[in-house]
């Protein structure tokens, strides 16, 4: 389904130059950008430790470390297949680009998966783990952050459905792995 609204969605989104886009857009792309780097897991995970460490939280300062994980797995994977498949972002549709080439090795061309999408997508997991009061919250600004990137013209809306995928079983892995961590503490 994702497929078939992939060009007529990225045809619409952009219609108008970047130049003319409303500061509302333009601030939502940017921040949505800025969210979904790999580095802001690192902030997270970082806050959440410090957190921990000073309401002698254990199990939120082996959470933190879980995010160090999603963040080396996620780039990993996101950069191996983006360069495997080649795949244009939308701005090049106006080069009549769309369908995967194959093998490329330029990180602002490739645009399948999104790596934003798998980052934040891999965090949701661990968050929700974590705060299950705030599962909804987490889980809806992921996606709003992964909806930015097909605002801003740099993800097709099958680029988020597959790296936000891949993002969540990767977050359910280490989620998984994390729990074992403390119950194994627990039992001691």
């Amino acid at each position: 389904m994702a497929l078939l609204l992939d060009y007529p969605l990225a045809q619409a989104l952009l219609r108008k130059p970047h130049a003319d886009w409303g500061v509302l857009r333009r601030s939502y792309v940017d921040t949505a950008h800025i969210l979904g780097q790999g580095w802001m897991l690192l902030v997270i995970g970082g806050l959440i430790w410090f957190a921990g460490a000073l309401m002698s939280r254990v199990d939120w300062q082996r959470v933190a470390r879980w995010f160090a994980g999603a963040l080396l797995i996620t780039g990993f994977w996101a950069q191996a297949i983006k360069h495997v498949v080649g795949r244009p972002r939308p701005s090049q549709l106006a080069h009549g680009a769309w369908l995967p080439i194959g093998p490329t090795f330029q990180p602002s061309f490739d645009s399948f998966p999104s790596g934003h999408a798998m980052t934040v997508f891999a965090a949701v997991p661990l968050l929700c783990a974590l705060w299950p009061r705030g599962r909804w919250f987490v889980i809806v600004a992921a996606t709003l952050v992964a909806l930015g990137r097909v605002a801003g013209g740099s993800h097709y809306l099958s680029d988020l459905v597959v790296g936000a995928g891949m993002g969540l079983a990767i977050g359910r892995y280490l989620t998984a792995r994390w729990r074992a961590e403390v119950e194994s503490t627990d039992a001691l």
